[in-house]
């Protein structure tokens, strides 16, 4: 029985009371004590949901940060780079993070959440990479469910080349991101796709990935990623 620390203090605290009492032996004693078991707070993983929450909200700041279309305009004015080079430079910037985060993790196990960050800012820069892909050749297409598509591929690979359950996340973002664009396309930006609204197409969604879930835990190579969904 796993109780509250307070609780197993109190009970450690009766059963030696008992003991030099002589109301229990030390056999008794032992047994009572293997059958309870105090609670150990997760500090580890409040702290890495804390971090994961704190690159999310740098990335939501930033995001909104270049919805302003004044400091768009400013950013436009610093430098005039075609949208393929930028694709090209943030690729290479990528892959370097990639090939140094993991060869990290091998080195410095212990330091799990600058191994993330490293991880976390190379899975953005693929998506940047892609995003300027997307706007040097897509000739002003509206059709950008395509490279959300494509991210999805990107990350899964990476995902289990590298083992990583963080890049997985990112896969069932995009993943998320790719079907609500791609049937709000479909539906020429409509409420309604076959007959359901958004929230009712996320439920067959969710449905789906579920299922997905359940078979992927009988596969070894992808039985890894379950606890992630």
């Amino acid at each position: 029985m796993k109780i509250d620390q307070e609780k197993s203090d109190f009970l450690d605290e009766m059963l030696r009371h008992w003991q030099n009492e002589r109301l229990l032996s030390e056999d008794q004693v032992s047994r009572l004590k293997n059958s309870y078991e105090a609670k150990s707070f997760d500090w580890r993983r409040l702290a890495q949901y804390s971090f994961w929450i704190a690159m999310a909200c740098g990335v939501i700041s930033l995001g909104a940060l270049l919805i302003d279309k004044e400091i768009l305009t400013y950013l436009e004015r610093l430098y005039d780079t075609p949208d393929s080079i930028i694709s090209l430079l943030s690729a290479v910037a990528a892959g370097f993070l990639y090939f140094y985060s993991f060869k990290r993790r091998k080195t410095h196990t212990s330091q799990v959440f600058s191994n993330d960050a490293l991880i976390f800012s190379a899975v953005m820069l693929t998506a940047n990479a892609i995003a300027y892909l997307g706007k040097a050749i897509g000739h002003g297409s509206s059709h950008y469910s395509l490279l959300i598509l494509f991210s999805v591929f990107i990350y899964g690979a990476l995902a289990f080349v590298f083992r990583s359950r963080l890049i997985w996340i990112f896969v069932l973002i995009s993943l998320g991101a790719w079907f609500g664009t791609e049937t709000g396309y479909l539906s020429r930006w409509n409420w309604y796709f076959a007959g359901m609204n958004y929230p009712l197409r996320f439920v067959v969604f969710g449905l789906a990935v579920t299922a997905g879930s359940l078979l992927m835990k009988k596969n070894k190579a992808f039985s890894f990623f379950f606890d992630t969904i």
